[in-house]
């Protein structure tokens, strides 16, 4: 890759990826089984659809925001939305279902496991960043000429 929001932005695509394919296998098996099927539906008020929509908007921004904000402002967008991103899965995916407050089947938490590995690379990606990196190719670099 050609540097570091290059990476920054493919590991949030992967991430959204993710998200969305975790989304449509769970609406796919909660509506379209027979054993789970619309009882198991999940009703939300309208205040945590919206914070559900908010979350989902944050690795869809950031795939573009890697890519054209400022390197100090990047770098810590980066590292917020990651551990935002990262939380909010490892809460979704691992810490209710083991509270018991929801259920998780495999795929389920595979997709969690792929996402959490995304957003904590994106977290160490953008915290390592160095200010000789973000600049421009060939910023920071002693010629060697005789």
């Amino acid at each position: 890759m050609e540097d570091i929001r290059g990476r920054l932005s493919v590991l949030w695509l992967v991430a959204t990826l993710n998200y969305i394919y975790a989304d449509v296998f769970f609406c796919v098996d909660v509506l379209g089984s027979g054993t789970r099927g619309p009882s198991m539906v999940l009703h939300f008020s309208q205040g945590a659809w919206f914070v559900i929509a908010m979350l989902m908007e944050i690795p869809i921004a950031m795939i573009l925001l890697s890519r054209i904000l400022k390197p100090a402002v990047n770098r810590w967008a980066n590292i917020v939305a990651g551990i935002l991103e990262t939380a909010a899965v490892l809460m979704t995916s691992f810490i209710l279902p083991l509270l018991h407050l929801m259920g998780a089947s495999s795929y389920y938490v595979f997709f969690g496991a792929v996402e959490v590995v995304c957003t904590s690379l994106i977290v160490w990606y953008a915290w390592t960043w160095s200010s000789v990196a973000s600049g421009p190719v060939g910023a920071g670099q002693v010629s060697r000429s005789s």
